[in-house]
């Protein structure tokens, strides 16, 4: 359940410490960004039963994980995590997609281990998985918060030029 997790097995990070300084909380006081009204509005969407996906696209350490679990916060009672990634991201993902239900947070924090996978065709079925789950009305709501840095996005984003094979194709119709 939500309100029983903890941040740091999601993989958000603790402040970091400086020599000589003040240590900081590991998790200081988060403040808001823009981004921060956009994401809390599919967070209601998903609350109010729309199944919804969210991709922050950033570099390393720039607040990505974090920013997912302050919005996860505000999912009402009920609502339940799942963070696939054992025995790895991509097999778990595969293997258990089909077992999520209603009010389920797929956490897909560092999405091109997913989307990316190291075999096509695995990366493919797990893209394929995460549509069906955001289509299917038994399942919903469902919502997906992943996170990935932008010289993974923007591949899996692109167009594929004209006579080349899609190879990104059903990450491209679920991140756009």
């Amino acid at each position: 359940p939500v309100k029983e997790l903890d941040p740091f097995a999601l993989e958000v990070h603790p402040a970091i410490t400086v020599p000589g300084q003040k240590s900081l909380p590991a998790l200081p006081l988060y403040v808001e960004r823009a981004h921060d009204h956009e994401l809390n509005e599919a967070v209601e969407r998903a609350s109010r039963g729309e199944s919804v996906m969210v991709t922050l696209v950033g570099e390393s350490s720039t607040g990505k994980t974090r920013t997912c679990w302050e919005a996860l916060r505000r999912l009402p009672e009920g609502w339940r995590v799942w963070h696939p990634y054992d025995p790895s991201r991509p097999d778990a993902a595969l293997h258990h997609i089909k077992e999520v239900s209603p009010r389920t947070v797929i956490w897909l924090n560092e999405a091109q281990h997913y989307l990316l996978a190291q075999d096509p065709r695995t990366a493919e079925s797990v893209t394929s998985a995460l549509r069906t789950a955001l289509d299917d009305r038994r399942r919903a709501p469902v919502l997906i918060l992943a996170t990935i840095w932008p010289r993974f996005w923007d591949p899996l984003t692109a167009p594929s030029a004209v006579g080349c094979e899609d190879r990104y194709e059903q990450q491209r119709k679920l991140l756009t």
